[in-house]
């Protein structure tokens, strides 16, 4: 009965762990499949209005906003206005910034100092509330690390961009997630085939003011604002484009610290939407379980922890059970593989790709009992502190070390004495018998070699 008990927890545990590898898989088959018509858009969007571009920045330096002006010049200079909303800077960090917008004299510039503001929703409503732009206005919100590559020549009312990742330093952890990005991109258009629903991305939102009064603006409650609007819109009949040449390039965090900060903070709002839209989303079954992926990374660490103590305790689920369960783990995993090696552009060995990969991976595995915690705190409805991911990331080595050790150290370490737990205890035959143990082997492998070379070359 309890090795009965046990296979149950352990399935359950498995599905949750790899539902959305499965998903994903599927939506980017789809996706690479699924081919935009860029001409009907254009020809059902032909409104007229300007194109006005927002940049809300907070305590950014002023180097950095000049560097963004600069960078996307070219297209900036096909807006109508280009709004900045700059809050927390001094009096004299205000007037370099005046000094600078001055300076760019192609370019229309206008700058509106806020404080007080509680996130970025409430400074935009603010921003477009003093600026009484007209329905037929353009409105397109964009990060201050963000680098637009292409725009079409009439946008959706409401469109999402085709996001592509960058990093200022080298890092594995952050060339792992720009191969993500070129995934999430075929994940993205798969996703809007199937379900009829696409997530808006914060930099390169892009949203006809008409449309953006009727959904009410954007939500001040809400931690991820952009994906809330999204699910509005949907509700309320709008289709969110996300056209082919609408390309933005976004900073992609290179540092373990940086990674926690964002995934801590779209784990709590993804999970405060589901709270919110629950009843909502269970018509939509398949926009659910997209955003239900946050719950797989914290089940990945309990399906190893599950399957250490069921060799510790001499309970192990029925071995058919346990071998069809690892064959298909792993013949979902190599489609997986295969699928990310085969959808990234070939900028980088195979071999380049899966350390990146897995680099990621063993990230999203030490974070998880943070994750598990804002998850939990998302569900329940507790406040969440916002903290921004760092735009000018620097490693500093001594800090950075320190910081690895103290944060990781813990987590890596517990993977590292469970095996050996179970060596001393039951020896070799125990990790023969239950095939499932090469599973959590795997994760300790991930887990513990990563974490030894991030430490090694100093990168997170």
């Amino acid at each position: 009965m309890l090795s009965n008990l046990l296979g149950a927890l352990i399935a359950v545990l498995l599905v949750s762990s790899y539902y959305p590898t499965l998903l994903q898989v599927v939506t980017s088959i789809i996706g690479r499949r699924t081919c935009e018509n860029i001409c009907i858009f254009r020809r059902e969007t032909k409104k007229g209005g300007r194109l006005i571009v927002l940049l809300p920045v907070k305590r950014e330096p002023v180097d950095l906003i000049r560097e963004f002006l600069e960078k996307n010049r070219p297209f900036l200079r096909r807006a109508s206005l280009v709004c900045i909303v700059a809050e927390g800077y001094s009096d004299s960090e205000r007037s370099s910034l005046e000094r600078m917008t001055r300076q760019i004299a192609d370019l229309e510039i206008k700058l509106l100092f806020q404080h007080g503001s509680r996130n970025k929703a409430q400074a935009l409503n603010r921003a477009l509330a003093l600026l009484q732009l007209s329905d037929q206005d353009v409105v397109m919100v964009l990060d201050v690390d963000s680098r637009v590559r292409s725009i079409p020549e009439h946008l959706p009312d409401v469109a999402t961009p085709v996001w592509r990742g960058y990093t200022r330093i080298r890092s594995m952890l952050g060339l792992g997630q720009v191969i993500g990005y070129h995934y999430y991109e075929q994940v993205m258009r798969g996703l809007g085939s199937a379900s009829g629903w696409r997530p808006l991305l914060g930099s390169g939102l892009t949203v006809r003011m008409g449309v953006l009064r009727r959904l009410g603006m954007f939500n001040e409650d809400v931690i991820l604002e952009d994906v809330e609007l999204s699910l509005r819109a949907l509700y309320a009949g709008y289709t969110v484009a996300q056209p082919a040449d609408l390309v933005v390039e976004v900073q992609v965090p290179s540092t373990y610290s940086s990674f926690v900060r964002q995934q801590c903070r779209w784990a709590y709002g993804t999970m405060q939407l589901v709270r919110r839209y629950l009843r909502l989303l269970l018509r939509r079954p398949l926009v659910l379980l997209y955003l239900l992926q946050y719950v797989s990374y914290p089940s990945h660490m309990l399906l190893a922890c599950t399957v250490y103590a069921s060799c510790l305790l001499d309970v192990t689920p029925p071995l058919p059970l346990q071998l069809s369960l690892l064959v298909l783990v792993y013949v979902l995993l190599c489609a997986y593989t295969y699928v990310l090696c085969r959808l990234t552009p070939p900028t980088t060995t195979i071999k380049e790709k899966l350390v990146a990969l897995n680099r990621v991976n063993m990230a999203y595995v030490l974070v998880a009992p943070r994750l598990l915690v804002d998850i939990a705190r998302g569900l329940l409805g507790l406040e969440y502190r916002w903290i921004p991911t760092p735009k000018l990331e620097r490693i500093d080595s001594w800090r950075h070390r320190a910081s690895m050790f103290k944060i990781e150290l813990v987590q890596s370490l517990t993977f590292a004495i469970l095996p050996v737990l179970c060596l001393a205890t039951h020896g070799i035959g125990i990790f023969l018998s239950n095939p499932l143990s090469l599973l959590a082997l795997a994760y300790t492998a991930s887990a513990v070699w990563g974490y030894v070379r991030a430490v090694q070359r100093d990168l997170a």
